[in-house]
Parts: structure tokens; C-alpha cells; sequence
């Protein structure tokens, strides 16, 4: 694989389609419709259920997916996150080489999946037809706050329409995923094993705040960051840094080991201000961001910025 890989898009899952989508509606994204999620039979090349529905809100770069699991089967795929209930428990990284990425992944003895061809029927903008993908994702006990899989998107000219682009809320891009977690040093080496990518810590905050309380830096209450391709980022970090970065009430509900918040750029705080407060959404200026918390955003906290 050349470069970093990229943030492809993340996924919400829930019991049921429509609520989540209600949901989403309600703080202004505008959902595509719904359609059943396949997977290509190696053996045959036919095209099998995976007793999964999905909808996606797209932007000029990454999107949000939207997905209800219609089994109990233990082996979906989803399984082991479902159990949670609703939240966002997909992360997938944008790779032009999944199946070398797979060989990195399984040689630093990660357990994944091998690597598969997927497919969904796009309907929506002025193309339509099957869009292809090949991915691959770690094993649950290698990925405890949710599902991370590896993906490239093989006819990126079906997903991304500018069609679907347009959203209330003035969204345009996708750019950082937050994890929560008790031990961000332990993840964040995790993670760069697994992406291939570097962990950067970003101590100056802690160091400050622990300095003002007369105590010593633990380095486990570092923030990390991994910087992924076409400036997105991967945050790791506590549940007190997140509580100073969100506010101590905005993930209430999220426990610690989660993938637990977002990062959207948007084309106007003020506009999206609005719109929140027509439709009777919390929210709350934090520095340059407007932060809408999980109970408001089904599980995870949006953090806007322009």
C-alpha cells in the first residue's frame, strides 16, 4: 500500500433502520435509501445476503453509513458489536491494497478476516449500478471498540455523486474518529501496528492540567493521534481528556472502549446552529467546535467545526 491509508467512512448500526435514520434526519443529513448489502461468493461469484440494510449520508469526502443487522447468526460479522445496541461501532479505512495490508496485519499477528469482494446496487444521483468493494477487518478480540476493516472502494465514482452531497446541515467532510478508552497508550500502539501508521502524542494539555494540580504526568492520560490520508485523524484518548474537549455531560451513555466520537467539517457553524436549534437538538459551542452529544446523535458525539 502507498501512504496512509484514508478514513473511507464509519458506520452507526442499530436494531432497526428506521429510527437511526429518524435520527440522523433530525440533525439535518440526509440519508440515501436504504438497500440490502452483499457479499460475492468466491467460489460461485454470485451475490449472497448479509442480512444487513444500509443507508449512507455522503460527503465530497468520507461518509456515514447507516446499518441494521437482520440476524441473529453469531457469525455475522457484526455480531460481537451488535450486542451493544445502537452506536457507532464501524471504522473503515480507505486502503488502495487491502490484500497487502491484510499480509502486514496478519505477519504483526493481528487476527482478521481474509480479504472479501462485497457489493450494494446504488441507486441515487445520475449513475446507477452495482458498486464493488474488497476489504478485510480485524477479529473482534483484536479490535475490542468496534468493527475496523480495511476497504477499497472500486467504483468510488458510484458512491461519491454529488447528487447526495447536499445535506441540511451543511456537511462536508468527514475528517477524525475518537476512541475512548482506559489505556490510550496501549490503543494508540494497537492501532499503529495495525494501520502501519505512527502514533503521535499530544502531551502538552495533560502535562499542563496535571502541572496546575501539582501532581505528576501519567503518561496513559496522553491524547494520541495518528494522521491518516487527505488530513484525516485518528484520536485516541481518556474519558477525563474527552470530558475537557466535549464537555463532561456529552458522552454520557458511551462507556470507555468505544469508537466514540466524529469530526465534521461543515460549510457554516452558524447555519448548522440554526437547524439544531429549529429541531430541538442539544448542543454547545466548545472553542471552534459545536458539539452535539451522544444521546442527541445515536451513541457517538458530533463535533463541527469549519
Amino acid at each position: 500500500m502507498s501512504g496512509a491509508p484514508t478514513l473511507d467512512h464509519v458506520g452507526f448500526v442499530a436494531p432497526g433502520l428506521a429510527p437511526l435514520v429518524e435520527g440522523m434526519r433530525r440533525l439535518g443529513f440526509a440519508p440515501t435509501t436504504p438497500r440490502p448489502l452483499l457479499r460475492v461468493d468466491a467460489r460461485t461469484g454470485e451475490n449472497v445476503p448479509l442480512q444487513q440494510e444500509s443507508c449512507h449520508a455522503v460527503f465530497a469526502h468520507g461518509y456515514l453509513e447507516f446499518s441494521a443487522v437482520l440476524t441473529d447468526d453469531p457469525a455475522h460479522h457484526l455480531a460481537a458489536w451488535r450486542a451493544r445496541g445502537t452506536g457507532l461501532h464501524i471504522l473503515a479505512l480507505g486502503s488502495d491494497d487491502p490484500d497487502a495490508d491484510w499480509r502486514r496485519c496478519a505477519a504483526a499477528g493481528l487476527p482478521c478476516s481474509a480479504p472479501a469482494d462485497a457489493t450494494r446496487r446504488i441507486e441515487y444521483g445520475a449513475r446507477h449500478g452495482d458498486a464493488r468493494f474488497r476489504w478485510f477487518m480485524l477479529q473482534p478480540q483484536a479490535s475490542p471498540e468496534g468493527l475496523l476493516c480495511w476497504v477499497q472502494n472500486l467504483v468510488p465514482e458510484l458512491v461519491f455523486q454529488p447528487d447526495v452531497m447536499s445535506h441540511p446541515n451543511g456537511v462536508l467532510a468527514l475528517d477524525e474518529v475518537v476512541l475512548q478508552v482506559q489505556s490510550p497508550s496501549e490503543a494508540a500502539h494497537r492501532l499503529a501496528v495495525a494501520t502501519g501508521v505512527a502514533a503521535v502524542p499530544e502531551a502538552a494539555a495533560p502535562v499542563a492540567a496535571a502541572a496546575s494540580r501539582g501532581a505528576s504526568f501519567d503518561p496513559l492520560d496522553r491524547d494520541w493521534r495518528l494522521a491518516l490520508g487527505a488530513g484525516a485523524t485518528l484520536a485516541i484518548a481518556s474519558p477525563a481528556a474527552l470530558a475537557g474537549r466535549f464537555g463532561a455531560g456529552a458522552l454520557e451513555g458511551v462507556p470507555a472502549g468505544r469508537f466514540a466520537a466524529l469530526g465534521l467539517r461543515v460549510r457554516s457553524l452558524a447555519g448548522l446552529a440554526a437547524l439544531l436549534e429549529r429541531n430541538g437538538v442539544r448542543r454547545e459551542r466548545r472553542g471552534r467546535e459545536l458539539v452535539v452529544p451522544a444521546a442527541e446523535a445515536c451513541g457517538a458525539v458530533l463535533a463541527f467545526h469549519e
